[in-house]
């Protein structure tokens, strides 16, 4: 969560404040009961959660809490255009919830017929229904965002296969390119994105977005979250900020897409974002000739100071 609390999501949702010695805090209750039994749940905003149908027999509902707000409560969204269960939830690069796979039957995993793709737009709290897969993918498949705005879907108890899915907005005009941009920044840095497309991104919009890499199990992918970074247009490309603090963005591997004002995303750029600059350390001598700190635990004394490398140098992490 944005205070740096850890949000469990379920029926009876808490807060777990992982200080001291820990402790658990009460937040709110889901408004339908059950949804937790295979429903689909993803953080699509900085301390914004959603989550969607799940039940037996399944439901088409889903609510949203907005953890940013003094006393967070559960809210209904607008209902998915058919009940879900066991069914996949991924982030897209322009912010919109992607929902695949799963069933429209009641019991564990009654596979029934291939589900359509349908989309969840949070800035108009509506859901378009999209193409239709040719499997049906219910427990144990996955769904996961691909470096190039595409989703893979795959798998589920019996289907050893999987399909790309081309989301509209890959049809919709050119992509913004990405010239350049770096391997790694820090937290509360600005960057320098080299494009030659900045002006159709810095208009009404445009966005750049940051999206963590996927980590999918059993209907959640607990790992993906966004980033909607400011930014400015500059000589050579756009200047982009990241934020700097580590509960809104935590450190770790993520895609940089940039989004043009017709919603087209780039390929993206994988870009890690570390706690601190690292810094380059040049050595002329050994041994050491400073200390820069010790430590005792349980009989162990640990000296951090310079330390020669055949190559020179050292960056701490």
């Amino acid at each position: 969560a944005p205070d740096g609390r850890v949000f469990v999501a379920i029926s009876a949702s808490h807060f777990l404040d992982t200080s001291g010695s820990g402790k658990w805090s009460y937040v709110a209750s889901h408004l339908d009961g059950g949804r937790d039994n295979y429903g689909s749940a993803c953080m699509y905003d900085n301390g914004k959660v959603v989550y969607t149908g799940g039940g037996d027999p399944p439901l088409a509902t889903g609510e949203m809490i907005d953890l940013n707000v003094e006393s967070p409560a559960w809210t209904f969204i607008a209902e998915m255009p058919e009940v879900r269960r066991q069914q996949n939830t991924t982030l897209l690069p322009d912010g919109r919830v992607l929902v695949t796979g799963g069933s429209s039957s009641g019991g564990f995993n009654t596979e029934d017929v291939p589900k359509s793709a349908i989309v969840w737009d949070p800035d108009v709290n509506e859901w378009t229904t999209w193409a239709t897969e040719d499997q049906y993918r219910g427990y144990h498949s996955e769904a996961v965002l691909l470096p190039d705005g595409r989703v893979v879907s795959l798998g589920g108890d019996g289907h050893p296969s999987l399909q790309v899915f081309s989301p509209p907005y890959l049809f919709n005009g050119p992509r913004p390119t990405i010239t350049s941009a770096p391997e790694a920044v820090s937290l509360g840095e600005t960057f320098l994105v080299e494009t030659t497309d900045s002006a159709s991104v810095f208009v009404a919009g445009g966005q750049v977005n940051l999206l963590r890499a996927c980590a999918v199990t059993h209907t959640k992918n607990m790992n993906q979250r966004i980033n909607r970074l400011s930014f400015r247009e500059v000589a050579g490309g756009l200047e982009v900020s990241v934020p700097a603090s580590r509960n809104l963005c935590p450190p770790g591997d993520y895609m940089l897409f940039l989004v043009n004002s017709n919603g087209v995303p780039s390929v993206a750029s994988w870009i890690r974002v570390t706690r601190a600059t690292p810094v380059k350390l040049d050595f002329e001598s050994w041994p050491p000739t400073e200390t820069w700190g010790t430590t005792s635990h349980d009989g162990w004394t640990l000296s951090v100071g310079q330390v020669k490398q055949n190559r020179g140098g050292f960056s701490p992490p």
